[in-house]
C-alpha cells in the first residue's frame, strides 16, 4: 500500500496533561517587534519586561493580530489599542513575502552557568536530537516547497558556548547576543541558522519544555526547551521532536520572522487548538501517515515531525484536517 494511501486515524479520546499550553511564541515575537518598532517610546524602554520587552502579557501578543483595537480584550491595555488603531498589524497571508531558508542549522550545546552549579544538556542527547533533525528536515523541506524553493542541511558538528545565568533566566535579548556571538566565533556564513537547545533548570519567558519559538539576530536563530533525558529517535515520551520540527519547519518558510508571513505549524498544532497533528516517517524518511495519538504512535515507524499546513489553510486557526494530514508533495 502507498503511503497515500494508508489510513490515517484519529484519537480523540487521549490526555492533554503532558503537552505544553503553547508549542510557539513566534507569532507573539512579531507582534511584538510590530509594536515597538511604531511605539518605541512605548514598548521598547526595557528588554528585561515580559512579553519581550514589550511589557504586554505574552496572552494578549499572541492573539493581536487578530484582535481590533476597540475589542474588549485592550480594555486594560489602551497603549496598545491605540497603538494598533494608528498602525495596524499587517495581516497574516498565505505566500511569504521573503525567501525562504536556504543554508545550515547548526544546533549549539550551552553550559550555564548558574548560582546554584552549571546546566547543561549532555552531548548524547545533543547528538540525538542533531541526528533527528537531520531525518526531520527532509520532509520538512519537501513540504516547505509549497511556500517556496529551499534547501536545508544539519551541521554534524554541535556548536559550543558557555553563559552565565546566574538567576537562571534569560531574554530574547541576551539571546540574541549569544547567538551572533556563536555566528562570529565560528565564522558562519549568514545562510546559518543556530539553534539554542535549553536544559531543565533554565527558563525564559517564552521557552518551556516542548517549546520554543524562532526570530532573527544577525542570522535566524531557534530556541527550545528539550527538559528530558535519554533522548530517542522515535520520541515516544513526546520530549523534543515536536517542536524541534515545529520551529525548524517555521523558520524555513520565514528566515527573516517577518510580521506578514506564515507560522506554518501554528495552524496543525496546539497553538491553533487542543489536536496536534503528526507526520510519521520510516528510516527512509518514507511517508508512514498522519493521526493526533497521544502518546505518539499507530505506525511502526522511526520518526515523526509536526505537520505543516498546506498553503490554503495557512491563515486559519486551526486548520482543517485535510491541510494538515496529507503526505510530503514529492510522495503524495
Amino acid at each position: 500500500m502507498s503511503p497515500s494511501k494508508r489510513v490515517q486515524k484519529r484519537n480523540k479520546k487521549r490526555p492533554l496533561t503532558t503537552q505544553p499550553q503553547v508549542r510557539c511564541y513566534t507569532r507573539a515575537l512579531k507582534n511584538a517587534r510590530h509594536l515597538q518598532k511604531v511605539a518605541p517610546g512605548l514598548f521598547a524602554k526595557d528588554p528585561s519586561l515580559k512579553g519581550f520587552g514589550t511589557g504586554v502579557p505574552v496572552e494578549i501578543l499572541r492573539g493581536l493580530h487578530g484582535i481590533r483595537h476597540n475589542s474588549p480584550i485592550l480594555s486594560r491595555h489602551q497603549a496598545v489599542a491605540e497603538t494598533l488603531r494608528k498602525h495596524p498589524l499587517p495581516p497574516v497571508g498565505q505566500p511569504p513575502r521573503d525567501a525562504l531558508f536556504q543554508g545550515t542549522v547548526h544546533f549549539a550545546q550551552f553550559t550555564f552557568h548558574t548560582s546554584s552549579g552549571d546546566k547543561v544538556m549532555s552531548s548524547a542527547d545533543m547528538n540525538q536530537i542533531t541526528q533527528y533533525a537531520t531525518h526531520a528536515v527532509v520532509p520538512i523541506s519537501d513540504y516547505a516547497t509549497q511556500y517556496g524553493p529551499n534547501a536545508v542541511n544539519v551541521a554534524a558538528t554541535v556548536l559550543t558556548k558557555t553563559v552565565n545565568v546566574p538567576s537562571t533566566t534569560f531574554t530574547d535579548n541576551d539571546l540574541q547576543g549569544w547567538v551572533n556571538a556563536l555566528k562570529n566565533d565560528n565564522n558562519l556564513p549568514d545562510n546559518s541558522c543556530i539553534f539554542v537547545v535549553i536544559p531543565a533548570g533554565i527558563s525564559a519567558p517564552d521557552v518551556g519544555g516542548n517549546s520554543g519559538y524562532h526570530g532573527k539576530a544577525d542570522i535566524p536563530y531557534i530556541v527550545a526547551g528539550v527538559w528530558g533525558t535519554g533522548l530517542t529517535l522515535a520520541d515516544v515520551p513526546d520530549t523534543y521532536a515536536m517542536v524541534v520540527s515545529h520551529e525548524i519547519a517555521e523558520m524555513v518558510v520565514d528566515p527573516s520572522a517577518a510580521g506578514g508571513d506564515p507560522e506554518v505549524c501554528d495552524p496543525c498544532d496546539i497553538n491553533c487548538s487542543r489536536n496536534l497533528n503528526r507526520n510519521y516517517f520510516d528510516e527512509r524518511d518514507n511517508f508512514l501517515g498522519s493521526n493526533q495519538a497521544i502518546p505518539p504512535g499507530g505506525f511502526n515507524y522511526t520518526y515523526y515531525i509536526c505537520a505543516i499546513v498546506k498553503p490554503g489553510g495557512a491563515s486559519d486557526c486551526p486548520a482543517s484536517l485535510a491541510n494538515c494530514e496529507y503526505g510530503p508533495p514529492r510522495q503524495s
